[in-house]
């Protein structure tokens, strides 16, 4: 069988052994693979078991441990990339115990328990001078570096942990493979090594996995979404629950995910409520809606415990009306009145107006200006005496004092335009230079920072700009070394070039370029690999940039000088592997990763198109740049190459000016390759109609089967874009076409609770009651995941209420399982069998295996 699509469960062994014992208990043997990845170099073996295509690859001969096994499940996806199911079967030594009666040629299998993996890295921790062993984590988390624990150690943690038995692969694989573990104990992982076991161990491990095979029916492995697809999404709940910038946080959802996160961790009574919200949206495949995770964050909270919930700097937030909305609803909850709110803020007229009669005017503490001036003034004492850059002046008592009462006596409360004058004082010579400028003090904040961006030299002016223009529209700070190649490429030149040895030197002097504007913090990791970044000093510098007309700053002009320094780095870069690249040129990740962001508003400018298509029309430059960054899969560190096209990922990335010129350059548009399959498929499903409409005119396959999601119209109907939908639908889309984790289009918009767009579905004829994908219909897909409005049309329309099917096996079992009440109650109504219900198929264990 040479199709590699076709290959579903991935097995991977560390040893020869295993490799030898898997093939033995295949019932067909297939032709190796013709062609790889590049840069793919695992032994594969191919078969079948049962009705699934296997693909079973084993660590190179001498080779062993977290890092190579990891590679080796990493190159497999890439070979293989519709693997749904993961094993790593073979031998491991047992922790027997005085609970644990584990034998020779028993077997191990991992298992959730806690909330927890049911792989323990146990030097995810430390071993502290006669006390207990420390752990700092389970899988999935992160991985870190192996290092080697002696025997006795690991008596202690199987006494401790409750631990089986000990392996060297798994922990290095469960965050690039998740999988099953699958083990035949062969020694007792002690000092005495015994390999007269490993054979028998081997064999009886591929035996149970086998036999677990041949109980999985193929629809139900097809329903699995790809395994870098759930690492994907594992990526995206992790990122947002640990934001280190705060502009996550800064939303309403990011704020409820980084509580709901810190809930968890304190293993409150109801964190097992985080536990069903993750099983009910697909093992956290799913994103939930900010309204879903409300809900639960409010069961969270519904416990007997005082708890008190701080929210600092309000007017930072992006989204204050929903901020305030959401503190009126939390107040308003009878069941948490025992949960305190404190918010803090600037005193801005929005809280002052909503607030007070929120919480009532004596829970509103306006801080005392008197108070805080004279904090400030302590601040300007011990900056004068303990500054280097003012010790020149220590016996100019006098002029020490001059400085003390005007900048003590101006700050109106602000000890950030008090730390900007001091700032620019520094810089004083003499004392007349000192006067004048105490004489001539801005009057406020944006006073200030219209003057500190007067004073920057001209032959500096263009590259503060640009370190400001970054900063401020950037995600995240900037890495010490990425900014100062940022400044360092030379974008005025034509063409633009980028030369290491126009790096600052010292590389801290960077501040020098925005005096008072930037600084240089640690990473909000620390430790002693700890990496400097580059910030705006403060979020009022942002404020100011943004909203007093600065030139430049505007968004289309900051995106524009944005997208020429990434693609003129980039295309300065060396060839060379990803780490050589990213070790010399620190930049290199961050231009691939965001330049298209920046392009998109900077297509106003037709240089900017041009060096866009020319960028991805060059072959050498477009297979580097996909070798860094791939944009469907964006949380892949080193994604490989790609079989998709440029034009497919200018459509992913919505540039409509560039999609024009690479049709018009005739890129063949029903190309097939990438996450989404087509160009029209990323277009539809990241919402960009204008570019479905040029693709459709170009005589785009409407119907094309691939990808994600299978077909274009499932993608748009999954992402809720209605408007495509639409479009697609009146261009002849197939409305009962399957494919995609979910079957149709029809269950993929009832799932995520796009009513409207479910509506139209209907309305064009989708069939209701067709089985398939992971829910089985659409009402079970729309009863789990609680959308009660859905359940409701899905009903008028005469849907079956005791269809079964999918893994919850009809929509009453599925409603229930989840806890939605009330959707419960309405199906019960319609007639729902309550003696159909019977244990989730996930939860069944095979009665071979029972």
């Amino acid at each position: 069988m040479a199709n590699h699509q076709g290959y579903t469960v991935g097995w991977i062994c560390a040893l020869t052994t295993e490799f030898v014992a898997a093939q033995a208990f295949l019932d067909e043997e297939h032709e190796g693979p013709r062609e790889v990845a590049q840069n793919d170099n695992n032994n594969y073996a191919l078969g079948r078991i049962g009705n699934h295509n296997i693909v079973i690859a084993v660590l190179p001969d001498g080779e062993y441990g977290t890092a190579i096994t990891a590679t080796v499940a990493r190159d497999m996806l890439h070979s293989f990339p519709n693997i749904r199911i993961g094993l790593l079967v073979g031998i491991a030594g047992g922790a027997p115990g005085p609970n644990q009666d584990i034998r020779l040629g028993d077997i191990i299998v991992s298992s959730r328990d806690g909330g927890k993996g049911g792989v323990f890295q146990y030097d995810f921790g430390k071993t502290i001078q006669n006390q207990s062993f420390q752990e700092t984590g389970f899988l999935d988390q992160p991985p870190i570096v192996l290092r080697t624990a002696d025997a006795l150690m690991r008596d202690k943690l199987a006494a401790e942990k409750g631990i089986l038995c000990f392996e060297m692969e798994a922990a290095g694989l469960m965050n690039h493979f998740p999988c099953l573990v699958i083990r035949g104990i062969y020694d007792y992982s002690d000092s005495y090594k015994n390999k007269e076991w490993q054979g028998f161990a081997a064999m009886v491990a591929a035996a149970y996995a086998k036999d677990l095979l041949r109980q999985i029916p193929p629809n139900k492995v097809e329903a699995e979404r790809r395994i870098s697809e759930v690492l994907s999404s594992r990526n995206v709940e992790c990122n947002q629950s640990h934001s280190g910038d705060g502009q996550i946080e800064s939303t309403v959802d990011g704020m409820l995910r980084s509580l709901a996160f810190q809930l968890y961790k304190l293993e409150v009574d109801s964190s097992r409520e985080l536990d069903g919200l993750f099983q009910s949206h697909r093992e956290g495949r799913d994103q939930p809606a900010t309204k879903t995770l409300l809900g639960y964050l409010h069961t969270m909270l519904r416990g007997p415990i005082k708890t008190f919930l701080v929210l600092d700097a309000l007017d930072e937030s992006t989204a204050r009306a929903e901020l305030l909305q959401w503190m009126k609803d939390v107040i308003s909850i009878p069941e948490l009145g025992h949960v305190r709110l404190i918010a803090t803020g600037r005193p801005e007229a929005e809280f002052q107006r909503e607030i007070p009669p929120l919480i009532g005017k004596d829970n509103c503490l306006l801080l005392n200006k008197d108070a805080i001036n004279a904090d400030i003034r302590s601040y300007v004492m011990a900056r004068l005496e303990q500054s280097p850059e003012f010790a020149k002046w220590a016996s100019f008592l006098s002029v020490l004092e001059q400085i003390r009462n005007e900048i003590g006596s101006k700050p109106d409360g602000m000890f950030r335009w008090a730390a900007c004058q001091l700032d620019s004082l520094e810089t004083c010579l003499d004392r007349e230079g000192i006067e004048i400028a105490l004489k001539s003090l801005p009057q406020d904040l944006n006073e200030t920072y219209n003057r500190i961006l007067q004073r920057i030299p001209p032959e500096r002016k263009h590259k503060a700009i640009r370190l400001l223009q970054f900063l401020v529209c950037s995600e995240r700070p900037l890495t010490l070394k990425e900014a100062v190649d940022v400044i360092a490429v030379r974008i005025d030149s034509r063409p633009g070039y980028f030369d290491p040895e126009d790096r600052l030197p010292c590389p801290s002097e960077i501040t020098g370029f925005c005096p008072s504007l930037v600084s240089i913090v640690q990473g909000p990791h620390g430790g002693e690999d700890a990496v400097e970044e580059v910030q705006l000093a403060h979020f009022s510098v942002k404020e100011y940039l943004l909203s007093y007309q600065v030139q430049g700053f505007l968004h289309a002009e900051a995106s524009i000088v944005i997208t020429q320094t990434c693609l003129t780095y980039l295309t300065s870069l060396k060839k060379g592997s990803v780490a050589i690249i990213k070790s010399q040129f620190p930049l290199a990740k961050y231009a691939a990763k965001v330049w298209m962001d920046h392009t998109r508003p900077a297509q106003v400018s037709s240089d900017i198109v041009a060096e866009a298509v020319s960028f991805l029309e060059n072959d050498v430059l477009f297979r580097l740049w996909t070798r860094l960054y791939q944009l469907d899969w964006p949380l892949v560190e080193e994604p490989g190459t790609t079989q998709a096209s440029c034009l497919y990922f200018a459509c992913l990335g919505g540039l409509t000016e560039t999609v024009k010129v690479l049709l018009s350059n005739n890129r063949n548009v029903n190309a097939q390759g990438g996450r989404y399959g087509t160009a029209l498929q990323a277009a539809s499903a990241e919402g960009y109609k204008e570019i479905v409409r040029l693709l459709l005119d170009k005589n785009a396959d409407i119907n094309a089967r691939s990808g994600l999601y299978g077909t274009a119209l499932y993608a748009a109907s999954y992402g809720g874009h209605k408007e495509i939908v639409r479009l697609l639908l009146d261009e002849g889309a197939d409305v009962n076409t399957q494919g995609g984790d979910y079957g149709t289009a029809l269950q993929a918009a009832s799932a995520k609770g796009h009513k409207e767009i479910v509506r139209l579905l209907l309305t064009e004829g989708a069939d209701f009651n067709m089985q398939g994908g992971y829910y089985g219909t659409a009402l079970q897909a729309a009863s789990a995941r609680g959308h009660k409005e859905v359940v409701r049309l899905l009903l008028d329309k005469h849907s079956k209420v005791n269809a079964q099917g999918g893994d919850y096996n009809n929509a009453l079992q599925a409603a229930s399982f989840f806890g939605h009440k009330e959707i419960v109650r309405l199906l019960l109504d319609e007639g729902a069998d309550t003696s159909a219900l019977t244990r989730p198929l996930w939860q069944r264990a095979p009665s071979s295996l029972s």
